[in-house]
């Protein structure tokens, strides 16, 4: 059985923002606020992924950092239920420790006995050790949705075909253009889907549908929102207020996914059973 010990850096944001169990709106760390990002985009960032059982949190026996932070150390011990994405040693019903230190204390957002979504940012190369950032993702068990299942076991996984980039609005999820357009990097250089959680949230009238329902997928040639009954629900309600909004000259309600074109040989990544988009 592997002993993973797992330790989390920070980044600091400087946007003001919520604690929330579900990636639907934003995290906070402690003293620490992270932008949250669709949870496609952070298992794709992330070299660690899985469902694990909170056992323990305690004080860290640690002297001090080569950063001059206080020595404010917690040791968690994690039960992995599940792996989606990491170290294939690592077995699962093995227990991996989880050290945090510095300002952002990600421990504040976990429960013992409580099952969550765990991230982790990379492996050290002169152990099996996992660097966990403040902004990774730590999300309630049971506040996972079917369709983010299904993305953690498959649809999150082409992340070399297609990125998704923040629009400049909610409504204008579907437009050729966003807030910040990345060039295309060197291994996510084919597709992108726009979204925006943070508007969806702040004007509290739409439900952020990519996240909670839908992913960044290759279809037709192009990487757009993956449809499914969930996704087409929360769409149509979140179109309509965008009408009320806009009036009769808004957007119509149809999808435009927007991005840049894929190759041929892309279209096979498609697969893993999803539901392919209806016109």
């Amino acid at each position: 059985m592997l002993n993973v010990k797992v330790f989390m850096t920070v980044i600091l944001a400087a946007t003001p923002i919520v604690l929330s169990s579900n990636v639907n709106t934003f995290q906070r760390t402690g003293g620490c606020d992270c932008p949250s990002r669709h949870p496609q985009q952070t298992f794709c960032d992330e070299s660690l992924v899985i469902k694990g059982t909170i056992l323990s949190i305690g004080n860290a026996e640690v002297t001090g950092h080569d950063d001059g932070s206080m020595n404010m150390d917690m040791l968690i011990e994690v039960r992995v239920n599940e792996m989606f994405k990491g170290d294939e040693r690592i077995q699962l019903e093995s227990t991996i420790s989880i050290h945090t230190y510095g300002m952002c204390r990600f421990e504040m957002m976990l429960t013992v006995g409580e099952v969550y979504v765990l991230s982790a940012n990379d492996v050290h190369e002169a152990g099996y050790y996992v660097i966990l950032r403040g902004c990774s993702w730590a999300q309630t068990w049971n506040s996972i949705t079917q369709e983010q299942l299904n993305g953690l076991r498959g649809d999150y996984h082409d992340c070399h075909l297609c990125e998704i980039s923040k629009s400049l609005t909610t409504y204008n999820v579907f437009e050729e253009y966003s807030f910040m357009d990345p060039a295309p990097s060197a291994n996510r250089p084919i597709g992108t889907c726009f979204h925006n959680q943070q508007m969806a949230f702040i004007m509290r009238r739409y439900e952020d549908c990519e996240t909670l329902y839908s992913a960044c997928v290759v279809h037709n040639d192009e990487c757009e929102w993956l449809e499914n009954r969930e996704y087409r629900k929360c769409m149509k309600k979140r179109n309509k207020s965008t009408k009320r909004r806009k009036g009769k000259g808004g957007r119509p309600n149809g999808i435009h996914p927007g991005g840049r074109s894929i190759p041929k040989k892309a279209k096979h990544h498609l697969g893993r059973g999803r539901e392919e988009t209806t016109g």
